[in-house]
């Protein structure tokens, strides 16, 4: 299949052209709905918002806003002076903020409200300025007319991941390669077209916000509507939003189509008006277990078509209608334009045989790189141009992918990644901690959740150790990394060589 890398400029501003009165967006918040032409005008006054307060060319702009109308238009704006978008999590701690903005150099820091005093003058101090954007100060905002940039190709996205090392680093994409990556998708689905709408509630601080359910959704000429990220109160409110926004497609993960199914139980199918208007489903971010997905097929009436995606290689699998196989953790065929090969590697999950076969693959969808603090991009592939995932796998007897475990340390906690070693680094800068060692372990609603041992010092131990343990981990790490459990030892089992032995881990907690 050929490929075809578009400008993402060009195409925004034709597709603005061809169909100015198409809805785009609709912001949940006002209920409001935003024509493609509206974008446009609304997208370039941020533009020269952002110019107002001093950002260039090449420039990286941190946004810590939430799900918002805001936090599109930001992004959008910086894309369009040519800039590099690095979003942060509004959860993150303060250790972990300034870590991002001291490691992607940024020159502007968008905020919301609640934040921006009790960090702004620490971060102009540091010489980084920060600012609020608000709907009302960009309307307000007079865009005088012309171009923003000389047209010279531009625009690049950061997106924040500790990768298998827990050192924290940043996933460089260019726009260009994830606007291409997207209209490609859209290619293979034929119920996606320009009738289109999504519900974006994935954190728009990750690719599942940003690429999923923005750039795709535009991708088709279609609409997304912005609402605040997932939690308990938008599970209730899921079916009435669907209804509410004249919903059509869903992009759930794991965790939301267990709530979802939970939720269908209790009621008693009392949305089923809401079922009958999704035309189809995607699921991914981790694996599903394959009696949900058709006990969930079964009470809502809709295909879940499950795919295979990194944040370094965007999709390279995917179920489509007509062809779904709900064969034991099978995720679908190799995309057309992505070349999978699998190579046996030593696994480094306890709990997985010594060996196994880790998929690698070659995609010209594939990330830039990780930006290191030097400014340099670290190329992540080998002589051969295929990037190892990490994640073991086999082919069944359709030639679909089948997903084994992963040689690496990571778990995928309700659609968010969490390094194991992240954690146990930071546990481990703990005065009172001599050792930490971070497990997976299963959870019914997140899919995996981690536990954490730990050893501490002979002068501190028990219950007050760990309470202030995990009060530290609340400073330092962003919610969704923390430990569902703190387990204390007086001493870690290890191999003869001093390695930690984490299937012994497993094996005491079983007990």
């Amino acid at each position: 299949m050929a490929v075809h890398i578009a400008s993402f400029l060009n195409e925004f501003e034709a597709l603005s052209k061809r169909q100015p009165a198409a809805i785009a967006v609709v912001d949940a918040r006002t209920d409001r709905d935003i024509t493609y032409k509206e974008l446009t005008l609304m997208t370039l006054k941020t533009a020269r918002l952002l110019m107002s307060f001093g950002f260039k060319r090449d420039g990286v702009l941190v946004s810590l806003l939430p799900n918002s109308l805001e936090a599109i238009l930001v992004f959008l704006a910086t894309i369009h002076c040519g800039g590099k978008f690095a979003p942060i999590s509004s959860q993150s701690s303060e250790s972990e903020i300034n870590e991002w903005i001291k490691l992607t150099k940024a020159s502007l820091v968008i905020v919301p409200d609640s934040i921006l005093n009790k960090n702004k003058q620490k971060l102009k101090s540091n010489g980084t300025s920060i600012e609020n954007i608000s709907v009302e100060k960009i309307e307000n905002n007079k865009f005088p007319g012309g171009e923003l940039f000389d047209g010279t190709p531009g625009g690049e996205i950061f997106i924040q991941t500790s990768g298998t090392t827990g050192t924290p680093k940043a996933l460089v994409y260019e726009i260009d390669v994830l606007w291409s990556a997207a209209k490609s998708w859209v290619s293979l689905h034929e119920f996606i077209n320009s009738q289109t709408r999504f519900l974006n509630y994935l954190p728009v601080s990750y690719l599942g916000g940003l690429f999923n359910l923005c750039l795709i959704p535009l991708a088709t000429g279609g609409s997304f509507v912005i609402t605040q990220s997932f939690s308990g109160t938008s599970l209730l409110n899921f079916w009435s939003d669907v209804e509410r926004f004249d919903v059509n497609t869903l992009w759930l993960v794991p965790t939301i189509l267990r709530g979802l199914l939970t939720l269908h139980r209790r009621t008693g199918g009392r949305h089923i008006r809401s079922y009958k208007m999704i035309k189809g489903a995607f699921i991914g971010t981790a694996m599903i277990e394959r009696q949900t997905k058709r006990d969930a097929e079964t009470a809502f009436g809709f295909s879940i078509l499950e795919n295979f995606a990194l944040s370094e290689t965007t999709f390279i699998t995917s179920e489509v209608l007509g062809k779904l196989d709900h064969d034991n953790r099978t995720v679908g065929a190799v995309l057309p334009y992505v070349d999978v090969r699998l190579r046996e590697v030593a696994v480094s999950d306890s709990s997985l045989p010594k060996t196994g076969n880790e998929i690698q693959v070659k995609t010209p969808f594939l990330f830039k790189g990780y930006y290191n603090s030097n400014g340099s991009i670290m190329q992540q592939v080998d002589v051969d141009g295929y990037f190892s995932t990490g994640d073991l796998a086999m082919f069944d007897e359709n030639n679909n992918l089948v997903l084994l475990g992963r040689s690496r340390e990571i778990i995928k906690k309700g659609g968010y990644l969490v390094t194991l070693p992240e954690v146990e680094a930071i546990a481990s800068q703990h005065p009172d901690v001599e050792e930490a060692s971070a497990i997976s372990i299963p959870h019914e609603f997140y899919g995996e959740d981690l536990m954490l041992f730990v050893v501490f010092s002979n002068k501190k131990r028990g219950k007050e150790a760990v309470q202030s343990l995990r009060v530290w981990l609340t400073e330092k790490l962003a919610k969704y990394k923390w430990p569902s459990e703190i387990k204390e030892l007086y001493e870690m089992p290890k191999t003869a060589s001093g390695k930690i032995q984490k299937f012994k881990l497993i094996e005491i907690l079983d007990k």
